[in-house]
């Protein structure tokens, strides 16, 4: 999962890039060289070799995950593991990420709270 190599502290959206750029290229090889039949990625990159969507994909994705992730530590507390929230600018990304989350985020907390026995 390329995603994680976006980490401020690794280099952020630049490392991201050569890191995912780096498997494709090898995807590519390996396509050439006849070892992949197919191959894809959540961005789809692969596909279409756009790299401002793909900055801006990555851009949503941490955003999103740090809401989401938000929200599980606000309902279970403790005990959540995210490597997302290390990052130094996890509270700006789970801010602007909140817009992102469906409007029935707020059922599956329900539920999260019923079946983990939290109120």
């Amino acid at each position: 999962k390329s995603q994680y190599a976006s980490d401020p502290r690794c280099g952020g959206v630049e490392n991201f890039l050569r890191c995912h750029l780096t498997v494709i290229a090898m995807l590519d090889k390996a396509k050439e060289l006849g070892c992949l039949e197919s191959a894809s990625d959540e961005g789809e990159f692969y596909e279409n070799r756009n790299v401002e969507a793909l900055v801006k994909e990555i851009g949503s994705w941490n955003q999103m995950i740090a809401a989401f992730g938000g929200k599980l530590k606000d309902v279970l507390g403790g005990g959540i593991e995210m490597p997302i929230a290390d990052y130094p600018n996890f509270e700006q990304l789970e801010l602007a990420g909140q817009s992102q989350l469906p409007p029935q985020i707020e059922e599956l907390v329900k539920l999260i709270k019923q079946v983990s026995h939290k109120s």
